[in-house]
């Protein structure tokens, strides 16, 4: 039987460029060694290209178009790549490379969160108040002046934004090196005298808004002119099918979906 060329049967816009999964080759080779028991691996390219594939159409694993192998394959290949936090090690490479070819412009970062509905539930979901209570979940990213992601979290739908701020400037510090005094612009959710004091803290001059006071007027002020692009960021993100909407129930797994997404939004712009 001839084997099918992926290539050859999926629109070049759902193929995964060369370069690209040379960045998997590279992790997969340092830090996946093969086992020396058993059957051995199959072909990287393949199942790769199907997860690329899934995260941009946002089909089911078992819809998966045979040419990319077993649907069950890919999926645990998937969770191997997962388990062994290959997406967010690669992602932060590649902001390395853009770092030394392009320049980071980490003197402004923006920080916003968008609902995702999660119609099959799942742990990190909730009842949205913004959503009739249906289920659903918050990614929350961190862009450059630029929008380059740079930081992302999962958090269940009921949660308030002023409780997701400190993980997701803790994880901001794990994914990228950060020196003193850079601005971290967020919007009213995240505003807080606790994170306030925490982004002070971690070396970060936070710029947030003024909240309405009780029995005053309303504050009026123009829009931050540099934190709009986080929601460029947003909008780049919702090109990516699978997150659109929610149907993994591991949070895990889609927040491995979620990086996917990023390190392809900054690879593109090397």
């Amino acid at each position: 039987m001839k084997h099918l060329n992926y290539k050859e049967m999926i629109p070049s816009k759902y193929v995964i460029s060369k370069e690209l999964l040379q960045e998997f080759h590279n992790f997969i080779s340092t830090d996946m060694p093969p086992s020396r028991t058993g059957r051995p691996r199959s072909d990287h390219d393949p199942l790769i290209a199907g997860i690329y594939y899934l995260l941009k159409t946002g089909c089911q694993w078992d819809a998966l178009p045979k040419c990319f192998g077993p649907a069950k394959t890919v999926y645990h290949r998937f969770r191997e790549l997962v388990k062994a936090n290959a997406f967010q090690k690669i992602w932060k490479s590649i902001l390395m490379h853009y770092d030394r070819t392009k320049g980071l412009r980490l003197e402004n970062q923006s920080i916003d969160s968008c609902h995702k509905k999660s119609p099959l539930g799942g742990d990190k979901t909730g009842m949205s108040p913004v959503d009739r209570k249906k289920l659903g979940s918050k990614l929350n990213l961190v862009v450059e002046e630029f929008g380059m992601p740079i930081g992302a979290t999962i958090a269940g739908g009921n949660r308030h934004d002023t409780q997701l701020f400190i993980p997701l400037i803790d994880n901001l510090q794990h994914q990228i090196p950060q020196s003193k005094n850079h601005y971290l612009r967020t919007d009213k959710g995240f505003v807080s005298k606790k994170n306030r004091a925490e982004a002070i803290k971690r070396n970060f001059t936070p710029v947030m808004p003024l909240k309405k006071p009780k029995h005053k007027p309303r504050i009026t002020k123009d829009k931050d002119p540099i934190r709009w692009v986080v929601e460029r960021t947003f909008s780049w993100m919702n090109r990516f099918r699978r997150i659109y909407i929610r149907y993994d129930r591991l949070s895990k797994n889609f927040l491995g979906l979620v990086q996917f997404a990023c390190l392809v939004i900054v690879f593109r712009k090397i």
